[in-house]
């Protein structure tokens, strides 16, 4: 089995794409003004979030390092708990900010 990583990430509803929040890959597409955080997808679209829309994301370590899944190699699971527990059963990496 491949290792696998968890992180925050901003999901494009537009494309997809997960946007993975931990580390620098998307330094460049993130960022802070007027009191809110913006993300420029590839798709380019414009998506606005803030703490309590990230969403905890499995995929794959190369994706994670890339900084971006696209939608069929992450996926998600509500409540975090439920996520977290399966993500431990696994093998999973968790990332920290």
């Amino acid at each position: 089995m491949s290792k696998q990583a968890c992180g925050r990430a901003v999901d494009c509803p537009i494309c997809h794409i997960a946007y993975f929040i931990e580390g620098v890959a998307n330094r460049d597409r993130i960022c802070y003004r007027k009191g809110a955080w913006k993300l420029l997808c590839i798709c380019g679209h414009q998506i606005v979030f803030n703490k309590q829309s990230l969403l905890w994301c499995a995929a794959s370590a190369m994706s994670f390092q890339r900084g971006y899944a696209p939608y069929t190699e992450w996926e998600t699971s509500q409540p975090f708990n439920e996520l977290y527990h399966s993500i431990f059963s696994k093998g999973y990496v968790f990332s920290r900010i």
